[in-house]
């Protein structure tokens, strides 16, 4: 039935989902909770301006937009919601105290005002939350752009419901009409007075919920903490007859206006904000005190409102909490009428800032907690000594979800999080009423929210294979971890013999020595994955008795897979499973024990444990580089040379920015020469590989970043070409150089003959200019910039493209771009070999490459020039156009 009249259920309110009103991207919504009333005004500043000679006024315009002056009150809901989205403190409201306004004071949103087209509709049942945006063709919205917050307001006593009261004071209204899901936001660019490129408001809502927990003050845990007054009278402190209390915040703003715009440019935030807070109680009886003295002794005043809520969910009890702070008594007063009780009635004030005055606490919840989540975070805080923040909430609860929609929560037989307090490492996630025993536990200064440094500990179990319900052909076991020392580690172990065993470990491969890698097996041959890779997630299973397979998920939540066929059936063991082994040393967050999984529920179940972990705190699994690692690692245990904490910052980002640009799998060789003669010859890309010197340097670099080359420098490489993978047209080279002598520099070079063209070179000729050149396939070399010898230089050809970017410093990273097109060729079957014993200069790496678009040469070049400087060639900086 259509609409006749606007009634309340036919409307609700959101909010932007941010604290900056105008945005030139698109932007989602909050619903606002519980709210029982809104209003809103506009006044027209008219201005009367009369003239000599005439009665009446010669202009009664006005110069300034308008404000809007926007009321919204509602009952408070125990999460502090409206509080933080509605921008009177900060989001972090949700789960611990913060200072009223604090990094508020310039912050300003949208509010929308949705009415449903059918008169017997609720508005809020189309409602859905995170779940993709909501169609509201049909609807009306009445819109508030650049909503500032002006005041709040609380108020409740006996008989009726806590009742919060704020206002917004706003630059702009609009009445529309959607068609879809989006619509106009109504935000004003302030700085120009203006909504160019304003971005569309999107209808998909993020947080708030239709089922709020309401705060109220009959809650058995609700309470209302005062201080007697200095002056006597009726007591306030312990048991009272409090019959109402009242607290207001007005924060007055200027607003601030220039020339060239209509609209206020700013709502300057006066502060201190003027905080009043008055008590209404009955008289029972009178303290001791009084007036005389009181001008010498004046002191201030600190109470605490506690309004709780009960739900039927985790977590069951929910508070919001108020702290008023040095608060000043204004007056008081006594009433006594006939046949009637005698009242007292004081009013103090407060003054609030972003650092005091004020402090508010709310409790985060959550309407759709998954059962196994809320079963689980309620065990660990009510016994293990461990409050879990909202993002960990958060976290667990989409884990949980993430298992059920991909049907795993039941291929699970055990699991752990170890890094929330020793006892919560003891607990299976999966069924949080069992609990293990430390043998040899962790320190609590270990724990670091969301993940363990462990040092040796040790967790023997009493489950064996068969009392989960596994065996060696249908079993699987996981392990999450960073920072992992190098060694042997068992992680997870029942060891018989190689025939009869369950084990995830970290191991060394015995050729070559030092290639340590996590390893998993069930009674057959080891499963692995790259070399050197310990850090990550690892899933391995066995789900048949000739498969066997390691699922690795690495930085960047780059996932791979890799397969073991298996020669042996084997048989299942019948130990003890121990976890840990007394000879773990990393950081770790979860460990698990699952069914044998197929290669997608693998891939499947790598991901959401990942992303388990790094949204309860084990984020260093987003930034670990395993590649960086690797390298750092080789070259400090077998190159005499150790990083400073400056270099490997740069070469951790340098991976980092490969994985990000997708660029890691294109560089297929590189090499740092600065550091020493002996890491100069090991492969950055795949550090267990290194090359050997035809001519070695006659000077060490000594760990500086940069190699001084006196035409004393040539690596020859034990491949070719195609050896590396790498084709005549579809291949590159890069160098880093500076201080470079004018002559012919051959840095990466391989050549078997001109007629026909199978060639690959990168390197500095000419007869008079000497810039750097690269040719592949062709005769005819591409050029970079003339007489520019120094820079970073990354040389491509892809199909018939050739490239050459050159980027220096001057002072900041800029870039040349030289391209041209080349035909023909073929592949040199020569070897390929590196700086030619005729560089002379500071130079710091070389490498080779796919071939590259030449955004990406640039791009490449960019992160090069980062990472070179960043170890210390920092001559880098001063290479000029």
């Amino acid at each position: 039935m259509s609409r006749n009249i606007l009634k309340s259920p036919n409307s609700f309110v959101a909010m932007t989902d941010s604290d900056t009103a105008f945005h030139e991207t698109e932007t989602n919504l909050n619903l606002y909770n519980a709210v029982q009333s809104c209003n809103y005004s506009v006044g027209f500043p008219r201005q009367n301006l009369k003239q000599v000679g005439a009665q009446e006024f010669v202009s009664r315009d006005f110069f300034n937009q308008p404000d809007v002056q926007l009321g919204l009150s509602y009952i408070p809901d125990s999460s502090a919601s409206n509080e933080a989205y509605g921008l009177f403190c900060a989001t972090g409201v949700l789960d611990n105290f913060v200072n009223f306004l604090d990094g508020r004071l310039e912050a300003s949103t949208n509010f929308y005002v949705f009415n449903c087209p059918n008169q017997q509709d609720d508005a809020l049942a189309n409602i859905t939350y995170a779940g993709g945006a909501i169609d509201f063709s049909g609807y009306e919205i009445i819109s508030f752009g650049n909503c500032f917050p002006t005041t709040y307001g609380l108020t409740y006593g006996v008989g009726a419901l806590p009742v919060i009261s704020t206002s917004y004071i706003c630059s702009n209204m609009e009445y529309t009409l959607p068609t879809g899901a989006s619509g106009d936001s109504p935000a004003i660019n302030l700085t120009g007075g203006n909504k160019d490129n304003a971005a569309l408001q999107i209808f998909n809502f993020q947080k708030g919920t239709d089922k709020p927990r309401i705060a109220n003050q009959n809650d058995p845990n609700s309470s209302i903490t005062l201080q007697n007054l200095q002056v006597g009278g009726q007591v306030l402190s312990g048991i009272h007859f409090v019959q109402a209390v009242d607290m207001s915040v007005d924060l007055p703003r200027v607003s601030n206006y220039g020339l060239g715009s209509d609209f206020a440019y700013g709502r300057k935030a006066q502060l201190p904000a003027n905080g009043k807070f008055s008590v209404s109680s009955l008289v029972s009886g009178f303290n001791s005190g009084e007036l005389t003295g009181v001008l010498g002794s004046d002191s201030g005043y600190d109470f605490e409102l506690v309004l709780a809520a009960t739900g039927t969910t985790y977590p069951q009890q929910t508070k919001m909490i108020y702290q008023i702070e040095d608060a000043r008594l204004v007056s008081y007063n006594y009433s006594m009428p006939v046949n009637n009780q005698m009242t007292f009635d004081a009013e103090f004030s407060f003054e609030v800032t972003e650092t005091k005055g004020l402090k508010l606490s709310g409790s985060y919840y959550s309407d759709s907690w998954n059962p196994l989540a809320g079963a689980y975070i309620s065990k660990v805080e009510e016994n293990d000594g461990y409050m879990f923040s909202n993002a960990q909430k958060d976290a667990l609860g989409e884990f949980f979800d993430a298992l059920e929609v991909s049907g795993l929560h039941t291929k699970i037989k055990k699991m752990w999080f170890v890094g929330f307090s020793p006892d919560a490492g003891l607990r299976d996630v999966m069924n949080p009423t069992e609990m293990e025993t430390w043998d040899t536990p962790p320190d609590a200064g270990d724990m670091n929210d969301g993940y363990a440094t462990f040092n040796n500990e040790n967790m023997p179990t009493s489950h064996t294979m068969s009392s989960l319900g596994i065996d060696n052909s249908g079993c699987g076991a996981f392990v999450s971890c960073s920072n992992m020392v190098t060694g042997t580690m068992d992680y997870l172990n029942a060891y018989e013999s190689a025939g009869k065993c369950f084990q995830l470990s970290q191991r060394p491969k015995s050729i070559p020595e030092g290639d340590y890698r996590t390893y998993f097996r069930a009674s057959n041959e080891f499963v692995t994955g790259d070399p050197n890779i310990i850090n990550g997630v690892f899933v391995g299973t066995r789900n048949k008795n000739v498969l066997s397979r390691m699922t690795t998920v690495g930085a960047a939540r780059v996932i791979d897979t890799y397969e073991k066929v298996q020669t042996q059936s084997g048989q299942t063991t019948s130990l003890d499973i121990d976890l840990w082994g007394g000879n773990t040393i990393g950081n770790v967050s979860s460990i698990g024990i699952t069914e044998g999984l197929t290669e997608d529920e693998s891939v499947t179940l790598g991901g959401i444990i990942y992303d388990a972990c790094v949204g309860v705190g084990h984020t260093e699994l987003v930034t670990l580089e395993t590649y960086a690692d690797a390298y750092i690692t080789q070259v400090e245990a077998n190159d005499s040379h150790t990083f400073t904490t400056p270099q490997k910052t740069a070469i951790s980002g340098f991976f980092e920015g490969l994985f990000r640009e997708d660029l890691v799998s294109k560089v297929k060789k590189m090499w740092l020469v600065g550091f020493s003669n002996e890491a100069a010859l090991r492969n950055v890309i795949n550090p267990t590989e290194t090359e050997v010197w035809t001519e070695e340097p006659s000077i060490d670099p000594d760990g500086v970043g940069w190699a001084e080359y006196q035409n004393d420098a040539k690596m020859t490489l034990g491949a070719t070409m195609s050896g590396i993978g790498i084709e005549h047209d579809d291949c590159g080279a890069f160098v880093s150089c500076t201080n470079m002598d004018v002559q012919e520099s051959a840095y990466v070079s391989t050549w078997s003959s001109s007629a026909p063209a199978h060639m690959m070179q990168l390197k500095q000729k000419g007869s008079s200019t000497y810039n750097t050149h690269f040719r592949a396939g062709n005769t005819s070399f591409v050029g970079s910039t003339d007489s520019k010898q120094d820079g970073v230089f990354v040389a491509s050809r892809k199909g018939s493209d050739v490239s050459v970017t050159r980027i220096y410093g001057d002072p900041s990273v800029a870039s040349q771009l030289s391209t041209d097109t080349r035909g023909g060729g073929g592949n040199s079957s020569s070897g390929i070999y590196i700086w030619g014993g005729n560089t002379k200069g500071d130079v710091s790496t070389a490498g080779i490459t796919l071939g590259l678009t030449s955004d990406e040469t640039e791009t490449l070049g960019g992160l090069l020039y980062d990472l070179c400087v960043g170890i210390g060639h920092t001559d880098l900086e001063y290479t000029t156009a």
